[in-house]
């Protein structure tokens, strides 16, 4: 499955925002050959945190639950990086 994303920055449900970079064919063993891998950094961490990422496709556009409520793991908020990383 290809779903397009639009490059830019994107809102995870717990409030972080993070950047998408790209959305490549997935390669490796244990690849299934239709996979995505979806490429993003986050905007703001901690000294010493993770700050680039990988995840599937399905991953990055699946729905998840929280606080009771079924919500979209990301979600597009723009295509500019901004200054502040404020909420």
């Amino acid at each position: 499955m290809t779903v397009p994303l639009r490059q830019g920055v994107y809102r995870h449900y717990e409030n972080g925002k993070h950047y998408l970079v790209d959305s490549v064919p997935a390669t490796g063993k244990r690849s299934h050959k239709d996979t995505q891998t979806v490429i993003y950094f986050a905007l703001q961490a901690d000294p010493g945190e993770d700050i680039k990422f990988s995840c599937t496709l399905d991953e990055f556009i699946d729905s998840v639950q929280h606080k009771g409520q079924e919500v979209k793991r990301f979600t597009y908020v723009g295509s500019t990086i901004p200054l502040s990383t404020s909420t």
